[in-house]
């Protein structure tokens, strides 16, 4: 399957994002489209798409006004300006290691949604990367065990890469494994659903109430652990006054076995730039 397409949120950290669009640029297999969904970020975010978008890099950028948290209604337009049938999405602060893409459709299955899995880094780390234009996709493993020693990242060698397996699948019906900052779905799969529910905005749970969806509808989840990794770049921890509100809302869809969202990609309009 070559026609995949990469969904990066973002919002107002275009250094990150400049080296999230590097690293895609690098994959050992190019995705055919990269969307930005764009919650209203200014100009210097768009200058950087621009500039890759003008070295040949197959980037459509979707924006919405800056009205708050609004990354549902963000993710809705990018989904609805695809023709593809496979999506990956990421965040614009979560660099993907150098066989990301390929290791996302070596897993890809009828019936699941594949949750990948992430590295935090230090802010030591995460300056050195935006700021000193550290490049990390090709690196070995004795910079990760270098990294690991110095506390700079979480885990021990996250290009550790292992094969497709039946036991990626054990837990297929545990939502709370799959992460909005990494995870791959069919097309034809997330439109069934609604896509993601606008009426949560604020930060939180809307990974978490479209993955119970994506359960409700019959899919299950399996893990992209050992693959498609992403290094995730520290950054100072969002507001969480939306949180319990938005932690309700996934309890109600919960209890109710919900499928479709209150507000969802049918309702959403592309805005391209």
């Amino acid at each position: 399957m070559d026609q995949v397409s990469v969904i990066v949120s973002t919002y107002q950290r275009p250094r990150a994002l400049g080296c999230v669009l590097y690293a895609l640029s690098h994959q050992s297999k190019v995705p055919a489209e990269i969307i930005i969904a764009d919650d209203g970020s200014s100009l210097d975010t768009k200058k950087i798409i621009d500039l890759w978008r003008d070295q040949g890099l197959p980037v459509t950028h979707c924006w919405q006004e800056d009205r708050g948290f609004r990354k549902t209604a963000i993710l809705n337009q990018a989904i609805s300006a695809t023709s593809n049938p496979y999506l990956i999405f990421l965040d614009g602060d979560c660099i993907p290691l150098r066989h990301f893409v390929r290791d996302h459709l070596r897993l890809a299955q009828r019936g699941y949604t594949v949750a990948g899995t992430r590295t935090l880094t230090s802010e030591r780390l995460a300056q050195r990367i935006e700021l000193e234009n550290e490049q990390i996709s090709f690196n070995s493993w004795r910079y990760w065990l270098l990294e690991r020693l110095r506390g700079n990242i979480n885990t021990f060698f996250p290009a550790l890469t292992l094969p497709d397996a039946s036991w990626r699948g054990w837990r297929g019906n545990q939502w709370r494994g799959l992460r909005g900052c990494n995870f791959a779905v069919f097309t034809s799969d997330i439109k069934a659903v609604g896509g993601f529910d606008e009426s949560i905005t604020g930060w939180g749970k809307e990974d978490s109430d479209l993955a119970v969806r994506l359960l409700n509808s019959g899919l299950k989840i399996k893990s992209g652990a050992f693959a498609a990794r992403v290094l995730h770049l520290w950054h100072p921890e969002e507001s969480r006054s939306s949180l319990d509100k938005n932690d309700r809302h996934l309890q109600k869809t919960l209890a109710e076995k919900r499928i479709k969202p209150i507000v969802g990609v049918d309702n959403s309009v592309t805005s391209p730039q």
